[in-house]
């Protein structure tokens, strides 16, 4: 018949994609270009500062190069391991420097909710949305976002990890927190390809987003469900 519209791919897609939503949460929204670039350069100069006068310490480097490396004020080069890093200690570092990392996050994310100066000072700006989206993962204070990038290193640093691995991690912990904010609770979601209960996913942060009372850890749920265990005696 042909006033029946036939049903395009897209059309299809946005019904697809709409089954998965989680409640008025992953609604796009528009940023101007302006904001966007003060969220580049915000982002990045924290880290254009530690990569300029930081030292930074890879195992594998020896004690006398990395003095020879702090004798210079500015640093244009790294001083890198020569060799590659193998692949169980590969992941190794990667599985627990995302425990550290979660950890450490929990602690301060925990402590932002709970002290009322801390969150209207530094922790509001995250939590002021009208619906939780994948821009919201950067929707950070400076002082918030300096503390999550300590946060990931520090698990990282502990273990002397090589380059190669902190490259990867920041490829997999920054995947993380844009699925936990996506807004949607698809089928093929990390917390539903590892064992149940054992990570958070999208729609464990999209609860904390909505009640601002549980659910403070980024990837694992363990802490928050001692937590809750705790309350329950």
């Amino acid at each position: 018949m042909a006033n029946i519209r036939k049903v395009m791919p897209v059309d299809t897609l946005n019904l697809i994609v709409s089954y998965f939503r989680i409640n008025d949460a992953g609604n796009y929204e528009n940023t101007p270009v302006v904001d966007i670039l003060f969220e580049a350069f915000e982002y990045s100069w924290p880290l254009v500062i530690l990569d300029t006068f930081h030292v930074k310490k890879y195992g594998g480097v020896s004690g006398a190069l990395l003095d020879r490396r702090r004798q210079d004020w500015i640093q244009v080069t790294r001083e890198l391991p020569e060799d590659p890093p193998l692949l169980g200690d590969m992941v190794r570092h990667l599985a627990v420097g995302l425990v550290l990392y979660d950890v450490a996050f929990f602690l301060q994310h925990f402590t932002f909710h709970k002290i009322p100066t801390l969150y209207r000072l530094f922790h509001k700006k995250h939590h002021t949305h009208t619906s939780v989206n994948v821009k919201v993962t950067n929707r950070l204070h400076v002082i918030e976002r300096i503390l999550l990038v300590l946060s990931a290193n520090f698990g990282l640093w502990v273990q002397g990890a090589h380059p190669l691995t902190r490259s990867v991690f920041i490829v997999v912990f920054i995947s993380l927190l844009i699925e936990n904010h996506c807004g949607f609770d698809f089928p093929y979601s990390y917390d539903k390809i590892l064992p149940s209960g054992l990570v958070g996913g999208s729609k464990r942060h999209c609860e904390h987003h909505h009640n601002g009372n549980k659910n403070y850890q980024p990837i694992f749920t363990y802490i928050d469900a001692l937590m809750d265990w705790m309350k329950r005696k």
